[in-house]
Formats: C-alpha cells, sequence, structure tokens
C-alpha cells in the first residue's frame, strides 16, 4: 500500500471533507474505550477519504442475486510529531452481515513488492495482470497484513520493521465487495487500533477507534428501461416516490439580517416561479424553508424526462431576472435527486431529502461555485436521476453539459452530475 515519504505531521495534507475519522488515542480506561474521568491521549489519527466504487461484471451463476463492487478506498494514517515508535496500526471496514468482502489489496507483504496489476476474475479475486488492467497496486514494503477475507469485517495491519518505522503518510486499497442486488448504499464502520508498548508502562491502554458513513452504490440501469414519459409514480404505505430538490442561497450567513429576510422571501418567488415554468403548478408543489434555503417535492406523477431539464433552465433564468432587479447579487447551490418521501411533524423524511441534503453541501458544488464567479446556479443530480433520466439524452437536456463528480461529505459520498448555469446577465445598473 503506497505511503508518503513525509514524516512526522499529524495527519497529511488532503482535499475535500473526510468520510469518517477515527483516533489512535492512549487512555486510563480499559481497551474497549475511555470511562468517565479517564485521561485520553491522542497520539494521532486515521483520516478516511472517498471511495472509488465500480460495478464487477461477469458474475457467475453460483452468485445470481448479488451485486458484485469494486471499491478503491483511500486513508491517511497521521502520527503525532512526538509519539513512541508504533508497532503497528490497523485499519479495517465492518459491513452489514448480508455483505461479504471477497478480496482484498494489497495482500501480505513480507519483503519489498514492485508495483503490480491485476484483475478481477469471475469468481472474485484479485489475479495478476499484465499492464492496463483496471486494478493498479503501487510498490509496497513490509509489512502489511491482511485479515477478515470472506466475511463481513476486513482489516489491514501496517507494522514496523528492524529496518523502517511506521510512518505517517497516505494509503491506498481494493476491496471486491458481494452484496445483494437491490442494494443502493453501503454503511460501514471504519475501524482502528493500534499497539504501543511504552503506554504499558505508563499505566495508558490503545483504546480502539471507529466512525460511520454511508457510500451510496451507482445504479447500473439493469431493472430500468429508457423511454419516453418516465415517471415518478409509486406510492407504498403513505410514502411516494417523487422528484426533490434543495435550493441554498451562498454565502447566506454574511448578510444582515434584514438583508436575509430579503433573500429568503426572493429565493421563494424565485423557485415558486421555476416549479412553474417546468410545467408544474406552483399549488403542486409541496415546499419546506431551511433557513438559508429550500427543501422542494414534486407531484409524484410529474414526467421527469422532461421536468428535470426545464426546472433546471428555469431557475437559472428567473434566477438571472432577480438579480438583475436588486443589487443584492443571489447565488444558489442546487441538488436533486429522486426517491421516497413522507410527511413527519418536523417536515419532510426519508432517505431522498437527506441525499440532496448532502450532495448540495458537498465539495465539488462548492468548488463550482468559487471557480465560476459569474455563473448564478450551480446544480448536482444524482446518479439515480443519470441512471434514469441524464443518460438517454431527452430533448430538453440538449445543451446541458454534465461532468461526473464525488460527492463526499463527512459521513456520506455519491456519485452526482454536476451543471453549472449560464453566465449571469448584466444588471440593469451595471
Amino acid at each position: 500500500m503506497g505511503e508518503s515519504n513525509q514524516q512526522n505531521i499529524h495527519i497529511p495534507a488532503g482535499s475535500g471533507h473526510p468520510l469518517a475519522e477515527a483516533g489512535l488515542v492512549l487512555t486510563s480506561g480499559s481497551r474497549h474505550g475511555a470511562t468517565a474521568g479517564s485521561v485520553r491521549v491522542t497520539i494521532g489519527q486515521v483520516r478516511f477519504n472517498g471511495w472509488e466504487i465500480h460495478s464487477v461484471e461477469p458474475v457467475t451463476a453460483e452468485l445470481a442475486g448479488r451485486r458484485a463492487i469494486l471499491a478503491k478506498v483511500h486513508f491517511d494514517i497521521g502520527i503525532t510529531s512526538d509519539a513512541p515508535a508504533l508497532p503497528y496500526v490497523e485499519v479495517g471496514f465492518e459491513f452489514s452481515d448480508d455483505v461479504q468482502v471477497a478480496d482484498g489489496l494489497p495482500g501480505q507483504v513480507v519483503k519489498p513488492q514492485p508495483a503490480r496489476n491485476y484483475t478481477v476474475t469471475p469468481y472474485l479475486a484479485f489475479a495478476p495482470a499484465e499492464s492496463g488492467s483496471a486494478v493498479s497496486v503501487p510498490a509496497l514494503r513490509p509489512a502489511i497484513d491482511i485479515f477478515g477475507i470472506g466475511g463481513a469485517t476486513m482489516r489491514w495491519r501496517f507494522s514496523a520493521t528492524p529496518d523502517c518505522e511506521l510512518r505517517s503518510g497516505s494509503r491506498t486499497g481494493w476491496l471486491l465487495l458481494l452484496a445483494p442486488s437491490d442494494r443502493a448504499d453501503l454503511k460501514v464502520r471504519a475501524l482502528t487500533a493500534f499497539d504501543l508498548g511504552l503506554a504499558e508502562a505508563l499505566g495508558l491502554q490503545p483504546a480502539p477507534g471507529e466512525d460511520t458513513f454511508t457510500v451510496r452504490l451507482p445504479d447500473d440501469g439493469r431493472s430500468l428501461a429508457p423511454g419516453v414519459g418516465v415517471r415518478a409514480s409509486s406510492r407504498v404505505s403513505g410514502v411516494v416516490i417523487a422528484l426533490g430538490f434543495v435550493v441554498d442561497i451562498a454565502g447566506f450567513s454574511q448578510r444582515t439580517e434584514p438583508g436575509q429576510k430579503a433573500l429568503q422571501d426572493r429565493l421563494v418567488a424565485v423557485v415558486l416561479g421555476a416549479v412553474e415554468d417546468a410545467g408544474v403548478a406552483r399549488e403542486a408543489a409541496r415546499l419546506q424553508t431551511t433557513g438559508d434555503g429550500v427543501n422542494v417535492f414534486l407531484p409524484p406523477d410529474v414526467d421527469l424526462s422532461t421536468v428535470l431539464g426545464r426546472l433546471m433552465l428555469a431557475m437559472a433564468n428567473r434566477l438571472g431576472l432577480d438579480n438583475q432587479r436588486h443589487a443584492d447579487r443571489m447565488r444558489l447551490r442546487m441538488a436533486t435527486d429522486i426517491g421516497p418521501v413522507g410527511n413527519s411533524l418536523l417536515g419532510f423524511s426519508g432517505d431522498t431529502v437527506i441525499s440532496f441534503g448532502r450532495l448540495v453541501d458537498s465539495d465539488p458544488i462548492r468548488e463550482a461555485m468559487k471557480s465560476n464567479p459569474d455563473a448564478d446556479v450551480a446544480v448536482l443530480v444524482s446518479g439515480t436521476l443519470n441512471t434514469m433520466i441524464l443518460r438517454h439524452g431527452y430533448p430538453e437536456l440538449a445543451g446541458l453539459a454534465f461532468r461526473e463528480v464525488l460527492a463526499v461529505v463527512k459521513g456520506y459520498q455519491a456519485q452526482a452530475w454536476l451543471w453549472v448555469g449560464p453566465r449571469s446577465p448584466a444588471r440593469d445598473d451595471q
């Protein structure tokens, strides 16, 4: 597993939000964790970064009813500059019982190993291959061990050797996972452990670390058939399957209280106008304000093949017209997804509102707003909507340029498709 040559650092420099973080902590409590009043000494941290997810084909007949997943995982091991040398650090992942870790790379490394390429066999195992294969592993040095293959929990152990101490740095690994065919996401518990002989003499114990996150799996579309007039209509136990979106005002907290109130009023008018321009009656849309934005769900029988593209263009157009009439320019981040939604005492409920809420807060759309200062709006479209709508090239989407991105926020990651709106028209006073 490749690692940087940096030493005596807390956490290797990285970009964006981590999926999860788990500390390397010594405690005066038991090895199972700290208790009330116990001493805690942090000597490092493991930062879990975004995963690259791919569906694997073919799968043999023996694996019918299951989906095979190839995951490239990234994490940084950071050790404080004043920490004693660690004999080893373990990093691993725990999945639900119906998910199996079929294989992992790197495997056991007991001597220096050159860079190698691997392929995935039909029986879900890594096998050496020629250059150009999908799985590339850089040159490795000992010692690395892997445990848990065949079960739902796996871990790598990175150990110091007489010739080389364990150092801070970035690591990359590969996992082959087998999950139920209808699985839409992976619930993952990130695990860390380490040893430090000196700690025993000081009366301290290494405490295991953990954190949880969710990885949204790509929708390969095997159960979906493209067709004109694709609709979202479905109802199960009072929960509907509907197209929803969130719109957040960029830089909202930087305004004064009167300025924020004015933006909130303008936002509702822009959103309702865009909904109407997309062909949906204003009164048919369900809105929930969020302070600096608004969550919206459209009726479950809307025509997705037409309304999605119209909605995005209408949002940009309405926002541009609004900004021409006001001195305080409003810029919007928007994210959209389709899925189950219900009602609760606090507003919308269900995974869909959580999904687009995380997308709109992710790095790719924030970076798009920074790197495109002339654009009034940027939109992230979920992987599910890409499978159902974007990739089929419906006329209403013609001319809209999308770019695939990996949206990562703390505890969640998903593939998404980014669209940046057109250059903002000049205001009347310019």
